[in-house]
């Protein structure tokens, strides 16, 4: 019976280790999801430099527009 419930609070311990590592992940990118189809404005299948820039600064400006914040210098 002892082993029995140390298996499975091994079992759960783990289930929760892998959990929050998902949790983190998700919420170090901010849990923001981009598609580089949409980052080729030109759809010629290659993302130029611009075509990068632009679409940053536009998803940059969504962001503080509606946080109502900006750069904190």
């Amino acid at each position: 019976m002892n082993r029995l419930l140390v298996f499975f609070a091994a079992g759960m311990l783990t289930s929760v280790a892998f959990g929050q590592a998902g949790a983190s992940a998700e919420a170090g990118r901010g849990g923001m999801h981009f598609s580089a189809r949409d980052i080729d404005a030109d759809h010629n299948g290659v993302i130029s430099k611009d075509e990068f820039m632009k679409y940053h600064a536009d998803a940059w400006d969504k962001m503080t527009k509606s946080s109502g914040g900006g750069s904190r210098r």
